[in-house]
């Protein structure tokens, strides 16, 4: 592979790193939902991935990394898993879960802005300040 940014994805694990352990964790797909969770820059070569792994009988480990040139500086996720409660308040009571994935390794996200579309209209995009 070419030096650059990549989309990278565990799943079966609750953390991983690349090349060193833990120097950061990452987090995981431990439910198998398929969706990318890291934006790594990679170095051309080969890497090591070290993973946390629970006492289990069986279970299984698939990671993947694809290049992230020419995708969104921000995906937005389906609602597929979201929590029941957060800070004293149900999901759904004034609250939304907004899954969002920053594709850049390089750029950090301090604040997200996201409005709400009347029913009907085109999807609103995110954008960073």
């Amino acid at each position: 592979h070419k030096e650059g940014n990549y989309q990278v994805g565990c799943i079966g694990v609750h953390s991983f790193s690349i090349n060193r352990v833990g120097k950061p964790w990452l987090g995981g797909d431990i439910y198998g939902t398929g969706v990318p969770v890291a934006a790594v820059a990679l170095q051309p070569g080969v890497h090591t991935i070290f993973a946390r792994v629970r006492a289990m009988v069986q279970g299984q480990i698939r990671c993947r990394a694809s290049p992230a040139e020419g995708a969104q500086r921000l995906l937005v996720h389906p609602q597929t898993y979201v929590p029941d409660y957060v800070e004293g308040h149900f999901v759904g009571e004034g609250i939304i879960a907004l899954p969002v994935t920053n594709m850049d390794a390089t750029y950090w996200l301090l604040s997200v802005t996201a409005a709400l579309a009347k029913p009907g209209s085109p999807p609103v995009a995110l954008e960073p300040p």
